[in-house]
């Protein structure tokens, strides 16, 4: 938006009957630039929690409406050290990876459900992060290798969680229509658990459909572009969904072709209770120091306190 690349869709999107009520208020606030929408919404994808049922029986866990009955961090830990010494050599109590971008989502749900501020201000002028809980986050993540939670090199946590070698693993959305097609895989879906506080926070990114921007593009065929794009999130929706991400469209979601889909109800939640990415164009070198510098805790390779401090100074030196 801020390069010119995409243009403003708000006449075009009345004409093909968008009603923005009709989606998530924060996905709706995430594609507005000085009051005006650069988007139509698709879908939200979130890092939830899969269960293998099977390992939760047989360690005498029992789900309520299929969800962990937790609402603490000490709830969470009480079923972990329920499940860990019912497990078999090469299994694990949570399966993730301790490289990447799947340890980071989880330290970004701990990190906002401990009440960490935004990364940045508003403006995008500012850091705002607040090291301390961050490096509180980071601490207790790192906490599920050095307990034994999670066993060290993982390399595909999906796949592991597939080859039923673990009871838990947080993942994508994405990995819903794979872990239904499974063959003798239980399992329920739920939200990332709330381990602090009565923060539900998640993490979560989203799909949406833009229009680049044109000169010798005609009207016409900018609203035809539109209408599709609107089509593909509403008509459509039911479609996409059986990817496993959450269709940007509230309507949808109470349909019988939405509803009868596999496990997707069990983490619909995650859309409301999801923090998206700030808006900043400079995100992307945020993000990357994140992940590089939290390896480096998960690994073993520093301390929580340095990587915080080295990703508090590389977002304030990106938004120079």
């Amino acid at each position: 938006m801020e390069q010119g690349i995409v243009i403003p869709i708000d006449d075009y999107a009345a004409k093909a009957g968008v009603n923005w009520a009709d989606y998530n208020p924060s996905m709706v606030n995430s594609i507005t630039f000085n009051g005006k929408k650069y988007a139509i919404p698709l879908d939200t994808h979130a890092e939830i929690t899969y269960l293998n049922t099977d390992f939760l029986s047989a360690a005498g866990v029992t789900l309520n409406n299929n969800q962990l009955p937790v609402s603490n961090w000490n709830d969470f830990k009480a079923i972990l050290d329920k499940i860990k010494p019912t497990l078999k050599s090469g299994q694990s109590t949570i399966s993730l990876t301790n490289t990447g971008d799947d340890p980071y989502r989880v330290w970004w749900a701990v990190y906002f459900q401990m009440g960490g501020t935004p990364l940045i201000n508003d403006a995008g002028t500012q850091v705002t992060l607040d090291k301390t809980i961050a490096v509180k986050a980071a601490d207790l993540v790192k906490s599920l290798w050095t307990d034994g939670y999670i066993l060290p090199g993982i390399t595909d946590h999906g796949g592991l969680f597939r080859a039923q070698n673990a009871a838990i693993v947080w993942a994508g959305t994405w990995e819903t229509g794979s872990n239904t097609n499974t063959k003798g895989l239980n399992f329920v879906a739920q939200p990332f658990p709330r381990l602090f506080g009565t923060n539900d926070a998640c993490w979560a990114d989203a799909h949406l459909f833009v229009i680049p921007a044109k000169q010798s593009r005609n009207a016409a065929d900018t609203q035809a572009a539109v209408n599709f794009a609107y089509w593909a999130g509403t008509k459509g929706a039911p479609t996409w969904a059986q990817t496993g991400q959450i269709p940007s469209y509230k309507p949808v979601l109470t349909s019988p072709d939405f509803t009868s889909l596999p496990s997707r109800t069990g983490y619909l939640k995650a859309a409301s209770t999801a923090v998206l990415p700030p808006q900043s164009n400079n995100f992307g070198k945020m993000k990357d120091s994140m992940i590089r510098n939290l390896d480096l805790v998960w690994t073993n390779q520093t301390p929580s306190s340095t990587a915080i401090d080295t990703i508090y100074n590389d977002i304030a030196s990106a938004l120079k």
